[in-house]
């Protein structure tokens, strides 16, 4: 059994940043997999303090849920304002021993109602080509690969994927 809930206090996002860290390390394995520099990803993409998170996720225009088995958290996926009409896509992240169950598709679901519930029209998201499970449950919730909408980090550049999808 799983519930997905919104991240509300320190405590949440003290195990958020715990996984982040775990994502950090995943992500910066994968780089080198594939020959590219991994020693500004955590800089890049992994730095924000607990603290950082609790503000950013608990804004007016954000929010960040988990997916609980049990009472342990074993995922979260998060937004905050992209621009006017759009929000922006981040840290979605589920435990591996927690993947195939439909929790990811689940908590993408949630997180997709709740971006619409802050009363946007759509989203963007950053990927990377061997995040290719989370590329395919994108797609079924509408994404698809779009323009660069920042500049990403120049070593980085050549690996990162832009996503958007509009509700």
């Amino acid at each position: 059994m799983h519930t997905i809930r919104l991240a509300t206090d320190l405590a949440d996002f003290r195990t958020i940043h715990r996984m982040r860290a775990e994502m950090a390390a995943w992500d910066e394995a994968e780089c080198r997999k594939l020959g590219y520099p991994a020693d500004g990803v955590a800089a890049a993409y992994y730095s924000d303090t607990v603290e950082d998170l609790q503000r950013i996720f608990t804004a007016q225009d954000a929010a960040m849920l988990v997916v609980e088995q049990g009472a342990a958290i074993c995922g979260h996926a998060g937004f905050s304002r992209y621009d006017a009409g759009q929000a922006e896509v981040l840290l979605v992240w589920l435990d591996p021993m927690a993947r195939g169950g439909g929790l990811a598709k689940a908590l993408l679901a949630d997180l997709c109602t709740a971006v619409q519930g802050k009363g946007y029209k759509g989203a963007v998201l950053e990927t990377a080509p061997f995040m290719a499970d989370a590329i395919r449950l994108y797609q079924r919730f509408g994404f698809s690969v779009c323009a660069p909408f920042r500049d990403a980090p120049p070593d980085l550049a050549p690996i990162t994927i832009f996503m958007r999808a509009s509700f």
